[in-house]
């Protein structure tokens, strides 16, 4: 899932979301620990983790995976069960902050995802939120009459067309059994999106 992301969005932008959800999720439960009166060590990425897969999962909320290799389930069913399991587990312990930090790194992922790229929550129930979100982060944006282009969409895209050019430049040269059976489906799966199938 973090590949997925990280293709998708570029290096620079995943770092951004990897780091700065890790920060904004100390620095969050750092301020609410003399509130709640409890201190504790909290280490390891689990938030920039959340973050991550919050913001796969706005990119991704239909996708279907295997729970246990059995159950399918929805993409964005799995990380609202996980994240209210993490927090059930946290509040029958009374720990307070834990549910803080691991919150505040999914809560990054998601207001990341809404102001760096306009997506939506795949829930209708915080469409108007994600909308006011959008508004608030990129006033001039509905002021302009300038043409609306997807950057995640156009640097996929630009990778695909990279990736087909060194595939057919490998072809040339060594034959059409050089390819992996990963690179042929990659290549098939780029060519059905391109002619819309």
């Amino acid at each position: 899932m973090g590949t997925f992301v990280l293709d998708l969005i570029g290096e620079k932008s995943f770092l951004k979301l990897y780091f700065g959800s890790g920060i904004f999720a100390a620095l969050i439960t750092l301020l609410s620990m003399p509130l709640f009166g409890q201190y504790t060590a909290l280490s390891g990425p689990a938030a920039a983790v959340l973050a991550v897969l919050t913001v796969w999962t706005m990119f991704n909320p239909e996708s279907q995976l295997m729970l246990f290799f059995i159950l399918p389930i929805k993409a964005k069913w799995l990380v609202i069960t996980a994240i209210g399991i993490i927090a059930l587990i946290n509040f029958t312990n009374l720990n307070f902050i834990s549910i803080i930090y691991y919150l505040s790194g999914a809560t990054f992922g998601y207001c990341y995802s809404v102001i760096a790229w306009g997506l939506q929550s795949p829930f209708p129930i915080t469409h108007r939120f994600d909308e006011t979100l959008t508004r608030f982060s990129h006033p001039w944006a509905h002021n302009s009459s300038g043409k609306i282009i997807d950057l995640a969409k156009a640097r996929k895209m630009q990778k695909n067309e990279e990736f087909m050019d060194e595939m057919l430049e490998k072809i040339s040269k060594h034959g059409k059994d050089s390819l992996s059976w990963w690179e042929k489906r990659k290549m098939r799966k780029i060519s059905e999106t391109k002619n819309g199938k």
